[in-house]
């Protein structure tokens, strides 16, 4: 286990240590391991791997076998989820810096195999993390809750991660100024993600984002930021975007035509593979500029939860090229009703789905029993169907039919 923690980036001692649990009566524990590990090697959207990281994993991270396993954290200090895992082991801890018995100095989180942290820094100590060598394990590293003092952000940016790629702020953690500072340091040069959450962002962010030279950054997370199209159009157009496949907006619920309009027309669009925009309404526009668009021809995963899509939106979207190679669509929590169900089961752009999210999308049996009779139904790998409006006799029989492929 030791080896784990100190080579996290490493399989090979998480298989040893499979193998150790084997010739110690823990097998389940050590089949999932390895089962994570192998899903986790396969590319992205591959089926087989799709199945395990809905299906099965979320079931075994319930099971006494795996959480009784887990190191025993001191209070301030929390695993998070979901997912608790990556590669076998929990990945992902929130420390409370205002609780002393929870600050690094005290706690040998070198000893885990925790990869990403959220930290509630507030005014608390810094020095206790940046001074430790648990810092060279992390891969992702985000500043939440109380705001952070300028003189301890500034002692993040000029320390050297050994292995971080994303970084976020969320919940008020940085004023508007600190945020922009971020972005202009050469620590935000190393990065591969950003984001930033529950925090006000304006034009000076995007200015800031648009001042800079090209970067390394692969994925863009702005939620509940209050950006204005216009500033997401500065920096979806930023030479800093230039290698950007993954963007998530939202979460504002305002109506957002012009939001979809400055991402469809960006020239970051035509290399995005990942697009997230829930929680934005797709009224006076949005669905149009989407549709209309070529540049987003390469998505691979839509997400438009809560984006009030109804039927004649859900048509536009199903007649449109942009769905040719979606992997993953999400229209949970909208109006779509069985119509829209209907248009989306009958677009000839969806073959190559394999998990389509319809929870609280007010589908009765006529939506769901058209997915039944399409080409969907072999397609997909997954269906979420919760919290809709079918009968018991549809329930039944999507039951029967997707087996436990769907979720109801």
């Amino acid at each position: 286990m030791a080896a784990v923690c100190v080579a996290p980036a490493d399989d090979l001692p998480r298989l040893v240590f499979a193998d150790w649990l084997d010739e110690h009566g823990e097998a389940e524990l050590a089949a999932f391991i390895r089962a994570d590990i192998a899903a986790a090697g396969l590319p992205r959207y591959d089926a087989k791997r799709l199945r395990f990281e809905l299906i099965d994993k979320p079931k075994f991270e319930q099971t006494p076998a795996l959480l009784s396993s887990l190191n025993p954290l001191p209070q301030g200090a929390v695993w998070l989820r979901p997912p608790l895992c990556r590669r076998g082991f929990p990945w992902a801890i929130e420390v409370n810096f205002a609780q002393s018995q929870a600050l690094p100095e005290h706690v040998p989180y070198e000893q885990t195999t925790a990869e990403r942290l959220v930290a509630r820094i507030g005014s608390g100590p810094v020095e206790g993390l940046l001074g430790s060598q648990w810092k060279d394990h992390l891969t992702d590293f985000e500043i939440s809750g109380y705001p952070i003092p300028e003189s301890a952000l500034m002692r993040v940016l000029e320390t050297p991660f050994g292995s971080l790629q994303q970084f976020g702020v969320s919940n008020d953690a940085l004023v508007l100024p600190l945020t922009a500072a971020v972005v202009r340091s050469k620590f935000f040069d190393r990065l591969r993600g950003f984001s930033a959450s529950g925090l006000p962002l304006g034009r000076r962010f995007a200015e800031a984002i648009a001042a800079r030279g090209r970067s390394s950054l692969t994925r863009l997370s702005l939620i509940r930021t209050r950006l204005s199209a216009d500033a997401l159009g500065i920096i979806v157009n930023a030479p800093a975007m230039a290698n950007l496949e993954e963007l998530w907006v939202g979460g504002d619920f305002q109506a957002a035509g012009a939001l979809f309009q400055a991402v469809a027309s960006s020239t970051a669009a035509g290399r995005l593979r990942v697009f997230a925009a829930s929680g934005n309404s797709l009224a006076v526009g949005g669905a149009e500029a989407l549709a209309a668009t070529d540049r987003l021809i390469g998505l691979e995963e839509l997400r438009l939860s809560a984006c009030v899509v109804h039927a004649p939106e859900a048509r536009i979207l199903a007649a449109s090229p942009i769905l040719t190679k979606l992997r993953v669509l999400d229209l949970s929590r909208n109006p779509l009703g069985s119509e829209g169900a209907i248009a989306i089961a009958r677009s000839p752009y969806l073959q190559n789905l394999r998990v389509l999210d319809l929870h609280y999308a007010q589908v009765g049996d006529a939506g769901f029993a058209s997915i039944l009779n399409s080409p969907l139904y072999d397609r997909l790998t997954y269906l979420d169907a919760s919290n809709n409006t079918m009968t018991a006799n549809m329930r039944q029989k999507l039951e029967a039919r997707f087996k436990d492929r769907i979720s109801i």
